[in-house]
């Protein structure tokens, strides 16, 4: 089985052979592509690539993004899969400011029409807008699921540029996918900065700093 995925998430650590098995061709080297050799195992669909190291905090990012089984060395005190549901970033429009107008409508537009290019056949729906929030529904699976995968999306004013996203899964816990498309999406807009990942029970806490990066 070939599906590709790896290789898109890390081009320039893989390669694959005549049978098209995927396998990296180096090592990463630096922080980003430690990141994108995570995405690489996380997205293969069939288990293709492992870790085999020993590095713990890997070893924790694996098994909070639920991949803890890809390791060939567990940790002592198995790492639970979080749920992240809340994501607090600033916004930073300088058109935007000099207009003095507001961005719930610009932000979430953007990361609708960035999830619905991600899988094809999806569905952006219900988008509301106010001075203050937004949100929308975005639905995929119709034609390869039982049933469609629904996931909302609601972002409210959380101090000056700075907003919160609370994203719910109708049908089960969030997963790691939810929020990487997210994730994903403002790291190629420079508007983004400052992003913080919670879990819901964190965010109830009154957690003040969460993760910088949700895998």
């Amino acid at each position: 089985m070939s599906c590709g995925a790896p290789e898109l998430e890390a081009g320039s650590l893989m390669s694959h052979d005549g049978k098209g098995h995927c396998f990296f061709v180096r090592q990463p080297m630096t922080a980003e592509e430690v990141d994108a050799a995570i995405l690489s195992l996380w997205s293969s669909c069939c288990g293709a690539v492992r870790y085999g190291g020993h590095d713990h905090k890997i070893l924790v990012r694996l098994a909070e993004i639920g991949e803890g089984d890809t390791c060939d060395f567990l940790l002592k005190n198995e790492q639970k899969q979080v749920h992240l549901s809340h994501v607090t970033f600033e916004f930073v429009d300088c058109e935007a400011t000099k207009s003095g107008q507001v961005a719930p409508r610009e932000i979430m537009e953007y990361f609708a029409e960035f999830l619905a290019r991600r899988v094809v056949s999806s569905r952006v729906l219900d988008r509301l807008f106010s001075s203050n929030s937004a949100s929308f529904r975005y639905e995929w699976g119709h034609d390869s699921l039982p049933a469609p995968c629904v996931l909302t999306f609601a972002l409210e004013a959380h101090g000056e540029n700075s907003w919160l996203l609370r994203i719910r899964r109708e049908d089960r816990p969030n997963s790691p996918g939810d929020a990487i498309g997210i994730h994903k999406a403002m790291e190629r807009d420079t508007r983004f900065r400052q992003a913080q990942w919670f879990t819901e029970d964190e965010w109830k806490k009154g957690t003040h700093k969460g993760r910088s990066c949700p895998f």
